[in-house]
């Protein structure tokens, strides 16, 4: 049964990313209202989250502030810290637009802290997201970008699409309201704040559309809009509009105040000035009603110079006055705020300090965990690999034979011994037949990769035996390499190493469709290769034929 209210929750994530309020509410009623006990807790708990999204975004604040006190008690209940983070770091959103902005940063950062405990990075994206918000309007832009920057990095880590949409969204937020429109910087930095906001909005948008998520896609549609508009990408702008992806007949109530503000900054685009200013002096009191301080600030702005652009200059002073007012409000939300917002910079600070340390705690970790990585990549191909050199071992050998009968690829195998090697060694000393196999291994590796049409692997067997096993179906073309292989060693120039010393080898072939399993092949090319000395050395022998 829990499976069905777990399908009821996921019901309930799809229509509320596409922007189906109603029946997204009706989805999670079905888990509230079911027999106590029925639905386990971290369900119903998650349903409660989710349903202060949802009244946020119809603009039921209250309600929306209800529900989450109801999900961070019962995530206190459940000692559920991951949960409770989130709950409370969507009260704080909540708080946040209805004008509590010194209680929101309060939950905020206590959504942070609760959810760094949980080494999640789901929890912290969102709850660092929300702060980040916040910081804007009480002036702490710095830390908004750090935060903002924080929990991209940590919504990517989590896979979370809507996190990263969201995270995404408010960095161009914060980038295009704050540091481009309201904040101090030469044109040039405040320029290229812009280009970021557009270019993070896009990212979102696109990522957002990708996964149907039709309520982010159409957030990010909304405020990419304007920034093109900001940035006098005018026909830019009314083509993202026209994006089919945006479905705005789905927006949700809070997208559809959204969507009224960027109509009107579109209408002042085309220069349809007498009607862009009746929509804005009717919209503005929307947005104060919603409340929705952020657009009545900025639409107020275009308001007052809408109306200075007509000659009507004693209304563009009275609205100028009232920008000013809202652009007050929007720093200092409530009595005493203004004062209060010093602890609270304390406060973020002190969290981007300790986000700071695990930051680089979680880098030394990396390169901890990078080392060992590279420590046993090195170990696996020391065991992989012959030391003196350099070619594979037989483990080498016995794992790439494995992989090609798995893949039915037929390949050859030849065994090659150099002949009278031991008198090498007696004659002219032991380092000088070292010299001798890490030269025959050089030799047999320029000899692979030379060959365009054929692809091998060199292995060392032991003493002065060697292999190569060559991935072909072409018997002819492996014949020719052995003898091209035997011709060579017995052509190179040995006196560079001892004078006097010269060195030929001995090779036996055999192809994979010769034997049943590995042991028949390796013993019948190991025949062939004792045929070979038996015959004289310094040849092949292949399908009972002497090459050389």
């Amino acid at each position: 049964m829990s499976s069905d209210y777990a399908d009821i929750l996921a019901q309930c994530y799809r229509l509320s990313r596409l922007g189906l309020l109603d029946q997204a509410k009706s989805s999670v009623s079905i888990l509230l209202d079911a027999p106590e006990d029925a639905v386990p807790k971290p369900i119903l708990l998650d349903a409660l989250t989710r349903l202060i999204w949802i009244e946020f975004h119809r603009g039921h604040h209250r309600e929306a502030a209800e529900v989450a006190i109801t999900a961070i008690a019962l995530a206190c209940h459940l000692q559920d810290p991951a949960r409770e983070a989130i709950a409370r770091a969507y009260h704080a959103r909540v708080l946040c637009e209805g004008n509590d902005i010194i209680r929101a940063a309060d939950e905020a950062t206590a959504a942070v802290r609760i959810a760094r405990t949980t080494e999640q990075p789901l929890p912290q994206s969102i709850a660092l997201t929300i702060l980040a918000i916040i910081c804007s309007p009480l002036g702490i832009n710095d830390a908004g970008v750090d935060l903002a920057r924080e929990a991209i990095e940590l919504a990517e880590r989590s896979g979370d699409s809507e996190a990263i949409a969201h995270a995404l969204i408010n960095d161009g937020s914060i980038h295009a309201d704050y540091l481009y429109r309201l904040g101090s910087g030469t044109a040039e930095e405040k320029q290229g704040f812009l280009t970021h906001a557009i270019q993070q909005t896009e990212r979102a948008r696109r990522l957002a559309s990708a996964h149907d998520d039709g309520e982010m896609c159409r957030l990010a549609g909304f405020n990419l809009v304007e920034f093109l508009l900001m940035a006098d990408r005018r026909e830019q702008a009314e083509a993202v509009l026209r994006d089919s992806d945006l479905h705005t007949e789905n927006a949700s109530p809070r997208g559809a105040i959204h969507l009224t503000h960027i109509e009107n900054l579109l209408q002042i685009a085309r220069g349809d000035i007498t009607g862009a200013i009746a929509s804005l002096q009717r919209a503005i009191d929307v947005y104060i009603a919603y409340p929705f301080i952020e657009l009545a600030v900025f639409s107020s702005g275009y308001l007052a110079r809408a109306l200075a652009q007509t000659g009507n200059f004693e209304s563009a002073y009275y609205e100028q006055e009232r920008f000013q007012t809202l652009s007050r409000q929007l720093r200092d939300r409530q009595g005493g705020a203004h004062l209060r917002s010093a602890l609270v910079r304390d406060q973020v600070n002190e969290l981007r300090a300790a986000i700071s340390i695990e930051r680089e705690r979680i880098k030394a970790l990396e390169k901890v965990h990078a080392d060992l990585q590279a420590e046993a990549d090195r170990l696996l191909q020391s065991s992989l690999e012959d030391p003196l050199t350099g070619t594979g071992n037989r483990r080498r050998m016995t794992a790439v034979v494995a992989e090609l009968n798995a893949n039915a690829t037929p390949y050859a195998i030849l065994l090659l011994d150099l002949d009278h090697f031991k008198a090498v060694n007696d004659r002219f000393s032991h380092l000088v037949g070292d010299a001798v196999i890490k030269t025959v291994a050089t030799i047999l590796h320029r000899n692979l990769s030379e060959q365009a049409d054929l692809a091998g692997v060199a292995i060392r067997l032991g003493g002065e035996e060697f292999s190569v096993i060559l991935v072909t179906v072409d018997q002819t073309a492996a014949k020719a390499f052995c003898e091209r292989m035997r011709t060579a060693i017995e052509h190179n120039d040995w006196d560079g190493i001892a004078t006097g010393l010269h060195v030929t080898a001995s090779i036996g072939l055999a192809m994979s469709r010769e034997g049943a399993d590995d042991a028949s092949r390796m013993a019948l090319a190991d025949a062939r290769l004792y045929r070979a000395k038996h015959q004289g050395r310094n040849r092949v022998v292949a399908d009972d034929v002497t090459v050389g």
